[in-house]
């Protein structure tokens, strides 16, 4: 059995360079309204699910990377200013 759905678009912009976080944002934000509507398109909501999912990884992954970051970087002024002291 085959499935017509369409092919979930990649988490990159049109030049390949990783989506904005407030990009992704926004269009969770869009699915969610799409989905919430009395009209929901019942032929797309599977492909609207799937996109949601990706980007909800997206946003999880993106904001762990963040989250390391910040970390690291206060990790390292601890220890720069205990140097200092």
């Amino acid at each position: 059995m085959t499935t017509d759905h369409p092919i979930v678009p990649p988490l990159v912009t049109p030049n390949g360079e990783p989506l904005p976080y407030a990009d992704a944002v926004i269009e969770l934000e869009d699915i969610l309204r799409s989905l919430e509507s009395s009209s929901v398109d019942i032929d797309s909501l599977a492909t609207q699910v799937e996109r949601a999912t990706a980007l909800i990884g997206y946003c999880r992954t993106r904001l762990a990377t963040v989250e390391g970051n910040v970390a690291a970087v206060l990790d390292g002024d601890t220890q720069q200013s205990e140097v200092l002291e």
